[in-house]
């Protein structure tokens, strides 16, 4: 059974970056499959797990919350990171965007 982890906190500088990227490649290397979804506007956690800019650009957190939900999964914007069992789906620093319903 899937277990989600969200790892937040509305101050800055308490490890929020260092404890998701951590956890989420020790618990890739304990075998579990690991998708790491970076919400933070400074992309610190995309930019340490997938150093590729290039993905960065075409896929995003952004996209995915942009494109209708028949059009597919959430994951099918995730990238695979250094660890083969951990994906991120990453944010391009100062572009998170917001919905309104």
């Amino acid at each position: 059974m899937p277990v989600i982890i969200t790892i937040g906190n509305h101050k800055g500088g308490v490890g929020k970056t260092t404890t998701t990227v951590n956890l989420s490649d020790a618990l890739g290397r304990e075998g579990h499959n690991v998708l790491v979804i970076d919400a933070d506007p400074q992309g610190n956690s995309t930019s340490i797990l997938l150093p590729d800019i290039e993905l960065r650009e075409r896929f995003s957190l952004v996209k995915a919350l942009a494109a209708p939900i028949r059009e597919g999964r959430m994951t099918s914007m995730a990238c695979q990171t250094a660890n083969s069992r951990v994906d991120v789906i990453p944010v391009r620093p100062g572009k998170v965007a917001c919905f309104s319903g």
